[in-house]
């Protein structure tokens, strides 16, 4: 499942641009790992092709497990958000290399076959775009 939206990004908002928001994560784990778990992307070309936010570019709450190959999972070995549970924290993402692009962003779950962690998952709030700009 996957969920987003789509901005400007302006490029003399380059210093200090960033994605920001509050998640909490309940996801079947397998330490140090996750069978079940979430990555953020993004596209520059209208959504053709997708590309995963890098842990470089997670300025706080970097991506903490890589997900099984095992069981179906669509986001088989990538790095990924593996909280079970992680409480509320704010995560901030470095935008800089986006800007003077139009990027849509979309916030990506995925899970296997097997069990999961019903009725939680991954919850998102307060997301902003904000940028320090030159007084």
């Amino acid at each position: 499942a996957a969920a987003g939206f789509t901005l400007l990004l302006e490029p003399a908002a380059a210093s200090g641009l960033t994605l920001q928001f509050w998640n909490y994560q309940s996801f079947e784990d397998n330490p140090p790992n996750c069978y079940d778990g979430a990555i953020l992307e993004v596209t520059t070309d209208g959504g053709t092709n997708w590309t995963q936010i890098p842990n470089g570019s997670l300025q706080t709450d970097p991506y903490n497990g890589t997900v099984s190959a095992s069981f179906s999972n669509p986001l088989a070995s990538l790095s990924a958000w593996c909280g079970d549970p992680q409480d509320w924290l704010n995560s901030v993402v470095d935008l800089s290399a986006y800007a003077g692009n139009t990027v849509q962003f979309r916030f990506r779950i995925g899970t296997d076959t097997s069990a999961g962690r019903s009725p939680d998952g991954w919850h998102i709030d307060d997301v902003k775009v904000q940028a320090c700009m030159a007084g």
